[in-house]
């Protein structure tokens, strides 16, 4: 059995954490709302304030009832092996009937909306987008920066 702590120390909260964080819910809630309400959304502020611990945690477990989310870590993420899409497709197995359709057409150039829009599979949906630790990307090589803002265009 794993041993619970109530503060994880110097790492942020985990979604397994979610019974151990508490305090915020003004917080989680005011957040959630304005990600539903917005198309854009950008939660800044200094390094420990618990802005990863308030997402992991808090924000996305609550959110994932009726939004699909997917979290892009960029302090684990080496942008000069792995694109944003190949990243994303990994998180998101596709139906069978798709992953054949997409194996047909391998050829066409495959971007995030195509993505999605496969995702869908005829229901409507809505996703996010969540990147933590952004900072790091201004960290990344030039073409590295310049193939992530191509992806998400």
């Amino acid at each position: 059995m794993k041993k619970m702590h109530r503060y994880p120390g110097v790492r942020p909260f985990e979604p397994e954490d979610k019974a151990l964080f508490f305090g915020r819910d003004l917080d989680i809630s005011d957040l959630c709302e304005m990600v539903r309400a917005e198309r854009l959304v950008v939660l800044f502020g200094k390094s420990g304030y618990g802005k990863s611990s308030l997402l992991n945690a808090g924000v996305v477990p609550k959110l994932r009832s009726y939004m699909k989310t997917f979290e892009v870590r960029f302090n684990e993420w080496d942008a000069k092996q792995t694109s944003l899409l190949k990243i994303l497709v990994d998180k998101t197995p596709l139906p069978l009937k798709i992953r054949s359709e997409v194996k047909f057409l391998g050829k066409l150039e495959q971007n995030l909306w195509t993505h999605f829009k496969q995702l869908e599979n005829g229901e409507k949906n809505s996703y996010l987008l969540v990147f933590d630790q952004f900072e790091e990307f201004f960290s990344y090589p030039v073409e590295a920066q310049r193939v992530f803002c191509y992806e998400l265009a």
